[in-house]
């Protein structure tokens, strides 16, 4: 999901299909099996990090190159 960046309580627009899924054995095998929890995203250099939760168990990020 897109949120305005000077008003974040407006909606810009949705993905069609997830950008991320849980996969791996940690994101489906835990606390609660499948569930994953986007939490931050942080740009560094010309690498995207998404930190999310995995499974409510781990602390996990995945990256990507822009």
């Amino acid at each position: 999901m897109l949120l305005d960046i000077k008003d974040p309580t407006k909606f810009c627009t949705a993905a069609k299909s997830p950008i991320l899924e849980p996969e791996k054995s940690y994101e489906n095998n835990g606390f609660k099996p499948g569930l994953f929890i986007p939490a931050a995203a942080v740009i560094i250099d010309d690498t995207l990090y998404v930190y999310y939760g995995g499974s409510d168990s781990y602390v996990c990020v995945a990256t990507a190159n822009l």
